[in-house]
């Protein structure tokens, strides 16, 4: 069992969790959200938006992990 640190871990912060825990293992949600060309059921106007994995996020990361 490994406990990690989460919760808005990106790339751009991994350097100093890393400094500041010790912690080498993470756990991450990289996601971007788009804009969708679905309209909303509960809130006529609007559109949905949908949620993505950001390769480049995930890249970024395992760099920086592995230049450890």
């Amino acid at each position: 069992i490994a406990i990690m640190p989460g919760g808005g871990v990106r790339a751009n912060n991994l350097r100093s969790l890393i400094a500041e825990t010790g912690c080498t293992e993470f756990h991450m949600a990289p996601v971007k959200k788009r804009s969708s060309t679905l309209k909303n059921p509960d809130c006529p106007g609007a559109f949905l938006t949908t949620t993505h994995t950001d390769s480049e996020e995930i890249t970024q990361a395992v760099q920086i992990l592995k230049a450890l």
